[in-house]
């Protein structure tokens, strides 16, 4: 009787967090877009700056609704600092990417993202990384030069390459913060782990946004705001159902995000993806997948 009044109820959490980490992609590749729209009038230290200054409203109501001690316990600041720093290179790595090139080229890269984390654990922490994951960072380059290789070709060390570079800059960015986050998890709280990342990659980014400024119209105003709103909700979606679920049942949904890049690069700015670039991305994916694949049997492993 216990058995089959706990399987509808486990089956409904497995779908609610399903759904929350599919809107929380969704989400976030929405403020991609408006975050390439702004990339056109704004330096890229400006767009770092404003989008942390403009998460702060939000982080506001968060505290409003949820004042408890606990959401907001700091208990290892240096940590915190460090993924403040990174969060601010991702920043600036993705937005100047995002001016470069199609959405769904710099997706790609991004896509590396858990095999770099993976690395980063292995020499910052001393993780002892899985077996087959040299098989996995083999093909996640591989992937990454069937992406990039075209526009290399084409126009040298132009356009397209600065893309690539810093693409791979916020991509190293990205997984520092990733394995930053699952060592602060544990014992901080999760209001403080937003606001402290913003105010750090906020600080980071003051005086290349001084250097160039540019003045802000309502609208500009209005989709920093949305920017950082959709932000501060996609990843408190995702944090939601990593915490109701094993990490690898909603973990691949992240790559939807490909889907959502490639319908933007069209409906906005009219641009078909390459062969190649399909083909790369998914190469990608599939070390990824498989990766998080041989890491969800060792865990289960060691649980006996």
């Amino acid at each position: 009787m216990t058995a089959a009044a706990d399987g509808p109820t486990g089956t409904v959490r497995d779908q609610r967090a399903v759904a929350a980490m599919l809107l929380a992609v969704a989400m976030l590749s929405s403020m991609d877009v408006v975050m390439k729209l702004l990339g056109g009038s704004h330096g890229v230290g400006q767009m770092v700056l404003m989008k942390s200054l403009a998460s702060l409203p939000w982080i506001a109501v968060w505290w409003l609704i949820r004042p408890q001690a606990a959401v907001w316990r700091v208990r290892r600041p240096a940590i915190h600092l460090l993924r403040g720093v990174l969060l601010a290179i991702a920043g600036f790595g993705f937005f100047h990417a995002f001016t470069l090139l199609p959405l769904a080229e710099a997706y790609a890269i991004l896509f590396t993202a858990p095999i770099a984390a993976v690395l980063l654990a292995w020499g910052l922490m001393g993780e002892r990384p899985g077996r087959g994951t040299g098989i996995a960072l083999a093909a996640g380059f591989a992937g990454v030069l069937v992406v990039a290789a075209p526009g290399l070709m084409v126009q040298g060390l132009d356009g397209p390459a600065l893309g690539y570079l810093s693409a791979a800059i916020g991509t190293i960015g990205y997984a520092g913060m990733v394995v930053t986050t699952r060592t602060l998890a544990p014992s901080e709280g999760l209001g403080a782990l937003s606001l402290s990342a913003n105010l750090v990659a906020g600080l980071v980014a003051l005086p290349f946004a001084l250097i160039d400024w540019s003045p802000l119209s309502a609208l500009q105003t209005g989709g920093y705001l949305l920017v950082s709103g959709l932000s501060v909700a996609g990843i408190g979606l995702i944090s939601w159902a990593l915490s109701r679920v094993e990490v690898h049942r909603v973990a691949p949904l992240e790559y939807t995000a490909f889907a959502w890049a490639l319908a933007y690069d069209w409906l906005v700015w009219r641009v078909t993806p390459q062969a190649t670039s399909l083909a790369g991305a998914a190469l990608i994916v599939a070390a990824c997948l498989w990766l998080e694949h041989r890491r969800a049997i060792e865990a289960r492993r060691r649980r006996g």
